[in-house]
């Protein structure tokens, strides 16, 4: 089933827009959207749940290129939110969720504050009021602008992040409602879940629903292991992985979130250790794995990528890499997600253009009864849907996120790229469309150049 844009009321409950980056490009997934027409790349952030960017006036703040500022708001009403109103104050029904309200920022005094700590660090600044435009939707939202990040935050290739996890992540300490939850109260989501297509390079995000035709086979369900009250998306991990078709049962690997805001794919330091002992014991002929200053380290070499914790980055051939295992993580003891070579050993590169090949496997003490963290190295080239409604996961292979074969317009470039041409309407599809339409409609290979030649 393919699931489009429905209206009800003249509001948008569907939408499904394009996200930017990617492991490689960027190690992280982004959407474009406006906070007073001023314009912000959010990374999309499934483990956290506040709506974040960064402001003028952060002395601490990295170069992030574009900053909020109140004054060149196009919105009438925009404005800090005061110390004394009833939003930071709390008195609405979700309030119950936060143990503090009333906290008031440090930089203005007369507005509300917030403070918030990511794995990479901590951020903090003031809750603002303005008008979102992000993709078909319009809204009024309260969000936070960073004036303050401490030094080991990492930044991320946008500048600012899209927090997509329960109300209960959004105590920060008074509580700032999630967007997802603004849409919801709105009316503005047809069904209580939200996916996301996350292909090598680029992706996309659906907000209520899923478009099914981004998958390249049958989704696979398995149950969210939801904490009470719900905070992240949780799922069962078995307490054990598979490399190549062995399995390796590891400590401390029962439970873990969904991640898209991590690049890596996290375990406490005492599952790491038998990973790396486990692949020095059958792989140590590829180069460097068992050298005294072996790659497969946590935090081994620090190189200007962006990741939420660096991992070791080494220089290695294609061939070297080919030489390594697959790992296959099983969610729920449904789902395999498995990472080639490639996926878990990616390409990143320093300030000078040198490139490196950097282990996607890092360690972290997450607490809260958190084990490992599920991040983008496990995730791209799939579709993961998260119904909240039914409190499940969906996951499905994706190796095309993003239709790149609309952009052809004529019929030889359409084919000469792989993909299949409609002499009908004379559009540019993905060749995909042959398995769901038929080929007297669509013509894809080299069959049709000479039809190509024709026209």
């Amino acid at each position: 089933m393919r699931v489009i844009d429905v209206y009800d009321n003249n509001r948008i409950s569907y939408h499904e827009t394009n996200l930017g980056g990617g492991v490689i490009e960027l190690g992280a997934y982004y959407s474009n959207l406006t906070l007073g027409g001023q314009e912000f790349s959010v990374l999309i952030d499934s483990g956290s749940s506040t709506l974040v960017v960064p402001m003028k006036g952060c002395v601490t703040c990295g170069d992030y290129g574009n900053f909020y500022s109140l004054e060149k708001s196009n919105y009438a009403d925009a404005h800090y939110v005061p110390c004394d109103s009833e939003a930071c104050q709390c008195v609405t029904s979700e309030c119950y969720l936060c143990p503090v309200s009333r906290y008031c920022s440090e930089n203005i005094s007369s507005a509300c504050g917030f403070y918030i700590q990511y794995g990479s660090g901590a951020i903090y600044g003031v809750e603002i009021e303005d008008l979102l435009q992000w993709d078909k939707y319009e809204v009024p939202v309260i969000f936070g602008g960073m004036l303050h990040e401490t030094p080991e935050f990492l930044q991320a290739p946008s500048n600012g992040i899209l927090g997509m996890a329960y109300p209960m992540l959004s105590c920060n300490p008074n509580y700032m409602p999630p967007i997802y939850s603004v849409l919801q109260q709105r009316n503005m989501i047809q069904n209580d879940m939200f996916a996301l297509c996350l292909g090598h390079q680029k992706g996309q995000i659906m907000v209520g629903g899923v478009n099914t035709d981004l998958a390249d086979g049958p989704i696979e369900w398995a149950p969210f292991d939801i904490s009470n009250p719900a905070t992240y998306y949780r799922v069962n991990l078995g307490g054990s992985i598979k490399i190549n078709e062995e399995k390796l049962p590891l400590p401390e690997f029962d439970v873990g979130i969904v991640d898209s805001g991590t690049t890596l794919f996290i375990v406490t330091p005492k599952a790491f250790d038998v990973i790396k002992y486990y692949f020095e014991s059958h792989f140590c002929h590829v180069k460097g794995l068992c050298s005294f200053y072996s790659w497969f380290q946590p935090n081994n070499v620090e190189i200007n990528y962006p990741s939420t914790i660096v991992s070791s980055c080494v220089t290695l051939t294609d061939e070297d890499v080919q030489q390594l295992p697959s790992i296959t993580v099983t969610i729920g003891g449904k789902i395999d997600l498995t990472m080639t070579p490639d996926d878990y050993m990616y390409r990143a590169y320093d300030s000078l253009g040198n490139v490196y090949r950097c282990l996607g496997i890092s360690t972290s003490e997450q607490g809260g009864g958190i084990q490992a963290i599920v991040g983008d190295v496990l995730l791209q080239k799939h579709l993961v849907v998260f119904d909240r409604e039914n409190r499940q996961i969906g996951i499905a292979p994706a190796h095309d996120c993003v239709d790149t074969c609309s952009q052809y317009q004529s019929c030889s470039s359409c084919i000469r790229n792989g993909c299949a041409y409609n002499f009908d309407t004379g559009s540019c599809a993905s060749s995909r469309v042959l398995e769901k339409e038929s080929s007297a409609v669509w013509c894809a290979g080299s069959a049709c150049q000479i039809s190509c030649e024709v026209l």
